[in-house]
């Protein structure tokens, strides 16, 4: 029988929602994954999926890439069942298009530069949701720890690890969030 209890420390931390999107043309799939942990860098959940890519002629060349980044982003929000107060993207992983015309996300979005850094060219706030000082004020602290650099090489190397074991077909907590 499961003991009832409540996690005190995890119910007013705010949650980061960390995004990464790794396109393999060559091998015809595009992964991605999205962790949600906490701002002390505890994971909380971790969804990732992984697309193959449509009949070439079925789309354009050029619009694929972004094609098939807005159907990954949104297969692992639809998967993710905890609620960030704000999401970090790598800066180039994604188009400021994404969360600025195709998908409308409610909470604030981040894209870092190499290094985790929000004040390096390449690094801005996207989306149509202005971020809350609390936003930026938990962007800066996760970038001068080096928190922000770290989870983003994290949900890398997670991505990479789950997608090797999803293809050599072995059962992982947390597998695909949709096919």
């Amino acid at each position: 029988m499961p003991v009832p209890f409540r996690d005190l420390a995890a119910e007013d931390e705010p949650l980061v929602g960390i995004l990464r999107i790794m396109p393999v043309l060559s091998a015809g799939t595009f992964s991605g994954a999205l962790l949600l942990a906490r701002t002390n860098g505890e994971p909380v959940e971790f969804v990732y999926n992984r697309l193959d890519v449509p009949v070439t002629s079925l789309c354009k060349p050029d619009r694929l890439p972004t094609f098939m980044t807005v159907m990954l982003v949104r297969s692992l929000f639809n998967a993710l069942e905890g609620t960030p107060r704000w999401i970090a993207v790598a800066a180039g992983e994604v188009d400021a298009e994404l969360f600025e015309i195709r998908i409308d996300v409610h909470v604030p979005v981040v894209a870092l530069a190499p290094g985790g850094r929000v004040d390096m060219p390449g690094t801005a706030w996207l989306g149509t949701v202005p971020p809350p000082d609390e936003a930026r004020t938990a962007v800066a602290t996760l970038i001068d720890s080096g928190l922000a650099a770290d989870l983003l090489t994290r949900t890398a190397a997670a991505l990479r690890d789950a997608v090797a074991r999803d293809t050599l077909d072995e059962p992982l907590v947390g597998g695909p969030a949709a096919s």
